[in-house]
């Protein structure tokens, strides 16, 4: 059972509260920005600030259907992330 902190963030976080997820979620982030109206665009511009920020690892995860989401793949992925972003 995981446990952790949970940082409910709204739409258009700007650079300190995007700095305290990184001091809080540790180097290895996974970015999901599959709600935003462009995803992809939102998951580069994430995983472009985080690594300015200072996290070591970041990356974009883009699910678009149930089925990826439940890809073992995926909860892989999810697991050995520090901090997920979505």
């Amino acid at each position: 059972m995981w446990c952790g902190r949970l940082l409910a963030i709204g739409g258009a976080a700007g650079p300190s509260l995007l700095g305290h997820f990184v001091a809080l979620a540790g180097r290895s982030i996974v970015v999901i920005a599959t709600a935003a109206t462009d995803p992809d665009a939102a998951g580069a511009e994430y995983v472009d600030s985080f690594t300015r920020l200072g996290a070591g690892s970041v990356r974009a995860l883009r699910l678009t259907t149930r089925a990826e989401a439940n890809d073992p793949a995926v909860a892989s992925v999810l697991a050995g992330a520090t901090g997920v972003f979505f």
